[in-house]
């Protein structure tokens, strides 16, 4: 909704697309997360595979390149506010 407000819809399509396209895609994370929980079904592998899931968010989240998140996100949120 913010894209569409401020009129960015193609910017926000093109970066979409360049998430699940391409080298460094997001795909490798969606199917390991797709395993962990195809493996999570099992009762008796229920713990690991939420150990797992945490550590792949956590990798997600912190890690694969992205020191500057906590900056970029404090970023959008003052441009948000002007």
């Amino acid at each position: 909704m913010v894209a569409a407000v401020r009129g960015k819809q193609d910017d926000l399509f093109t970066l979409l697309k360049s998430d699940f396209t391409g080298s460094n895609n997001f795909m490798y994370w969606i199917v390991a997360i797709a395993v962990t929980a195809a493996v999570g079904t099992v009762d008796r592998l229920k713990p690991i595979t939420n150990a797992f899931l945490v550590l792949i968010i956590l990798v997600i989240i912190i890690g694969n390149g992205n020191k500057h998140l906590f900056d970029n996100l404090t970023q959008q949120i003052k441009e948000g506010t002007s």
